[in-house]
């Protein structure tokens, strides 16, 4: 009687142990952050002053345009303004971004790369590099700076 009972312990011990490990969530400690988009303010070569968000700004919202160029056709891009930054939406599968104020136009170059979804995250973006006008940026992950 007592083998049987020791038995049945066992039994209904790994059976718990089972449903315990099925029921965790292996994804506790992984962190499913995505780069989406990135931030810029245009400021003045000569004194450093912030042209869009400064206290004497010389460029409007509208006077200022993001966009890319897919099979020969300039796409806009919304820019989301926000206090000191503008917002750039990154779009899937390009890499290229412009960005024109006050006659001049900037290039971004973004090197991203797209995870595709697993269990535990969808898909996500993450942003190795950042090029503006041909010259790397270290410091990509806060505002990038445009001169005019």
């Amino acid at each position: 009687m007592n083998k049987m009972r020791n038995y049945l312990k066992n039994i209904y011990l790994l059976f718990f142990s089972l449903v315990l490990f099925a029921c965790s969530d292996s994804c506790d400690d992984i962190d499913c952050l995505t780069e989406e988009f990135i931030s810029f303010s245009v400021r003045s070569g000569e004194n450093g002053n912030d042209l869009i968000f400064g206290r004497d700004p010389q460029i409007t919202n509208a006077e200022i345009e993001a966009f890319y160029f897919e099979d020969g056709s300039r796409e806009r891009i919304p820019i989301r303004f926000e206090s000191e930054k503008a917002v750039l939406p990154l779009v899937p599968n390009v890499s290229v971004y412009y960005v024109e104020a006050l006659g001049q136009r900037d290039q971004i170059e973004v090197k991203a790369t797209a995870n595709s979804s697993s269990e535990c995250c969808p898909a996500t973006t993450a942003i190795e590099g950042v090029m503006v006008n041909g010259v790397e940026v270290s410091d990509f992950r806060s505002n990038l700076i445009l001169y005019r």
